[in-house]
């Protein structure tokens, strides 16, 4: 088993656009507001996993 992702991995652009236009007012402001809601939460959820993790992930978040 290979310990790192190959210089080759594929990358693919994700299109949401068509799927985005389906939907009506209400469900795009709930979608909206649930990815809202799941981004304010996000270092709560990490720092149960462990104490390091929040401030490992702010970190990958500067780099990247």
């Amino acid at each position: 088993m290979q310990k790192f992702i190959a210089a080759d991995s594929p990358c693919h652009a994700l299109d949401f656009a068509d799927a985005w236009a389906l939907l009506n007012d209400k469900e795009k402001n709930y979608a909206y507001f649930m990815q809202k809601a799941q981004w304010c939460g996000l270092k709560i959820i990490l720092h149960q996993i462990s104490y390091e993790s929040p401030g490992i992930f702010l970190i990958f978040q500067a780099y990247f």
